[in-house]
């Protein structure tokens, strides 16, 4: 009976003791501003991913949206809690100011021992391009106008239909998103995915989202059959 308390006291210390597996699953999202932020947020909720970290980066460039990453994916990985996937969500509207595509490149062929998973989220102009399309197929290209930017374009857009679908107007600070386009979500991914076949067989980004393939590779993970889901990678047209 003694050596029994012995072994069973032994085993209760190896499990208070155990390091932390570097293999668990645990994913990352570094978003530019509130809007993703907010979005994944009430996503991550709905589904209860409590695995999944969501931070904005303080720079809204890619560059520092990429720096934030692998910092945070460093820590986590000296830390022995490791992240299995890091999302990197850009708005490609200053692609050319910030070297957006230099920067979604680099990501690309850089070998990242702290996480080997590192993928690029992007929508051009902005991300509100995927909420639209939750209403509608679009495909014809943004310019700004006059003091307007080429986001602020999008925004106009987006504006009177979400104050017909929900008696309010659109900001970009709310913080239900996910949950307010939940019943027309099959159609924003039907849309999103015609899209991007349709853009990628003209080399032409403007619009254009990726955003549908990391919102169902979220919403699977509490599935007990998880479907492989490839990230499309974009490249800068020559």
């Amino acid at each position: 009976m003694g050596s029994d308390d012995l072994h069973h006291k032994r085993k209760l210390a190896q499990a208070k003791t155990k390091k932390p597996n570097r293999h668990a699953q645990r994913f990352l999202i570094v978003t530019e501003g509130t809007t993703e932020l907010n979005y994944f947020a009430d996503l991550r909720d709905c589904h209860r991913i409590t695995n999944l970290i969501i931070e904005q980066s303080k720079g809204s460039d890619a560059g520092s949206i990429y720096d934030k990453a692998c910092e945070l994916g460093k820590n986590a990985w000296r830390e022995k809690v490791a992240y299995t996937h890091i999302f990197c969500v850009f708005d490609l509207d200053t692609a050319q100011t910030t070297r957006a595509f230099d920067v979604i490149q680099k990501m690309h062929t850089t070998k990242h021992p702290f996480c080997p998973n590192m993928h690029a989220i992007n929508t051009y102009p902005c991300f509100e391009v995927w909420y639209l399309l939750h209403f509608q197929y679009i495909e014809a290209p943004y310019a700004a106008k006059g003091s307007q930017s080429v986001g602020d374009c999008v925004e106009k857009q987006l504006n009177p239909i979400w104050q017909k679908e929900f008696n309010s107007p659109y900001s970009k600070t709310l913080s239900k998103t996910y949950t307010s386009l939940k019943n027309k979500r099959e159609a924003g991914e039907k849309n999103a995915i015609q899209l991007l076949k349709s853009q990628q067989g003209t080399q032409n980004i403007n619009p254009i989202t990726n955003v549908h393939e990391l919102v169902s590779f979220l919403e699977n993970l509490s599935t007990k059959t998880q479907s492989a889901i490839t990230f499309t990678r974009f490249e800068k047209a020559t």
